[in-house]
């Protein structure tokens, strides 16, 4: 799971955070290279912010390798767009696709991208991505940020090239999984990790009461024998004091919420009806989505209105 400044979890459930500006893998096949996810991190919510910046997930791309041998691909873009060949395709709520072998459906907050593997992807049009692996993937098959999925997070830190060594730094693993390009180069993260807590003491008290008030509270504490929710509250505490981005629309504090529900969720303890319309109202988030993406009167295509997108995306 990649969410917030970004927040790491790791296939086997280790945790970290790697503020990254560029391109890195999210998670790939290192034993046969069928499929490679991408995800762009931009920095964001800077402004005149004295702490070092932070960055959040902008996009997400997948490949999967066809049986010509060539390969089929997608880009997830902010506001719920799915990029394919430069065409930008407006998926409507309800609505499923195909795209060669990739089979591409939306629902009232997400869209999922199902491989041929079974391996789903998940993005919230913003700045959350999971990526979700079938029981019979098979095991130390995977590599990159998401880490080598075989039930033991202490070897997740291998690092890109010769897969041979280790480090216990996050910055260094995830520098190492970046995919710089000549037309987007890529800044390495420092070694050290930053807490912008640090830096904005005059909004920590704050961050930690209001970050509190909500994890410790039902319905969240209905799921706390599942999901442990203090690293949840420490990067919701970390994001409310360094990020700008929204902040005056509680973004830091709903992104941390909607990452609970979602790892609460995969434990097979979801959380029901925890916005309301004074906490993080879905209509608010929405607008906010599709503000942070792509106009909608600027797409090439529409599924719902134009039938210009047949030759590339199949309904199914």
């Amino acid at each position: 799971m990649f969410w917030g400044d970004p927040h790491i979890t790791t296939f086997d459930g280790r945790m970290y955070n790697f503020p990254g500006v560029c391109t890195y893998i999210l998670s790939m096949d290192c034993t046969s290279s069928n499929f490679w996810i991408y995800g762009l991190m931009k920095e964001c919510g800077g402004g005149n912010n004295p702490a070092p910046s932070l960055s959040a997930l902008d996009s997400v791309t997948i490949y999967a390798r066809v049986s010509d041998g060539n390969q089929t691909g997608v880009e997830l873009q902010r506001g719920w767009v799915v990029n394919i060949g430069g065409a930008k395709l407006r998926i409507s709520e309800g609505m499923s696709a195909r795209h060669g072998n990739l089979i591409i459906r939306r629902t009232s907050e997400h869209v999922f991208v199902t491989l041929p593997n079974m391996i789903t992807v998940q993005w919230d049009g913003l700045q959350m991505a999971v990526i979700r692996l079938p029981n019979d993937i098979g095991m130390d098959r995977t590599c990159g940020l998401c880490g080598k999925y075989n039930r033991d997070p202490d070897d997740d830190f291998y690092m890109r090239f010769g897969h041979t060594d280790q480090t216990d730094n996050p910055n260094v693993f995830g520098n190492s999984w970046a995919f710089p390009t000549h037309f987007r180069p890529c800044d390495m993260v420092d070694e050290e990790e930053v807490n912008p807590c640090h830096y904005h003491t005059d909004r920590d008290s704050d961050a930690i009461s209001t970050c509190n008030r909500h994890f410790y509270d039902v319905p969240f504490t209905n799921c706390h024998a599942k999901v442990d929710p203090q690293p949840y509250f420490d990067n919701c505490r970390r994001d409310y004091c360094g990020s700008e981005w929204r902040r005056d629309q509680n973004l830091p504090l709903c992104n941390a919420l909607s990452a609970y529900a979602t790892a609460c969720e995969l434990a097979g303890r979801p959380i029901t009806s925890w916005r309301s319309s004074q906490l993080c109202p879905i209509d608010e988030i929405k607008e906010i989505t599709k503000e942070e993406g792509c106009p909608w009167d600027e797409l090439e295509f529409d599924f719902e209105e134009g039938d210009s997108e047949r030759d590339t995306i199949d309904p199914y």
